[in-house]
């Protein structure tokens, strides 16, 4: 109950330019006060496996999200134009592995609606399969290396065994929401 009444005075404070020692958020880097060295490098994957997840997704490609980490907490920022947009970034960031907590400061700008779909390159099948094998290595849990991926034309078919039947559902959902996938079909078995 105390918890409900201190996040509004904390809360803003964490997201202010003047918290940089303590999310070390610099735009796209990691203040010099940051973390070790070796936590550095880890927080740079993630960064990188974040930035990418968010710019390949199909609803949130035409958006500018910056994002930056530290100690494994991943703070967005930026703009959309739904909060339904905002959510579902928060959401990928947060089954990323390595992830610890997520931090959405992404602003919903409802005049950014024109932009949505437009201006993104369509990526090839080549890229679009190595997109999707990185994602579903990077999505904590689901045991990838048992999937195999193969695609034509946007079109991709998942096969192989999956440890169970959630598993199946979430690895066909994260290629559905894919920039590029044009179908999927959904091959794989529970029971791997």
């Amino acid at each position: 109950m105390f918890s409900r009444f201190i996040w509004p005075v904390v809360l803003p404070f964490l997201l202010s330019a003047g918290s940089a020692t303590i999310l070390a958020a610099t735009g796209k880097g990691v203040a010099a006060e940051g973390p070790s060295s070796a936590a550095t490098g880890a927080d740079a994957r993630i960064e990188r496996h974040v930035a990418r997840r968010l710019a390949w997704d199909a609803e949130l490609a035409p958006f500018d999200i910056d994002v930056a980490v530290n100690d494994g907490i991943v703070r967005l920022s930026g703009a959309v134009s739904t909060a339904t947009e905002s959510h579902q970034a928060f959401r990928m960031t947060d089954q990323i592995k390595g992830v610890s907590g997520v931090v959405n400061a992404i602003r919903v700008d409802a005049a950014l609606e024109p932009y949505v779909g437009g201006g993104v390159e369509q990526p090839s099948d080549a890229e679009l399969e190595e997109r999707i094998r990185e994602v579903l290595e990077r999505t904590g849990g689901l045991a990838a290396d048992q999937i195999a991926v193969s695609v034509e034309d946007g079109h991709v078919r998942l096969s192989g065994k999956v440890v169970g039947v959630a598993d199946r559902v979430i690895a066909g959902r994260i290629v559905r929401s894919l920039y590029g996938v044009r179908g999927v079909v959904n091959d794989t078995e529970p029971g791997g």
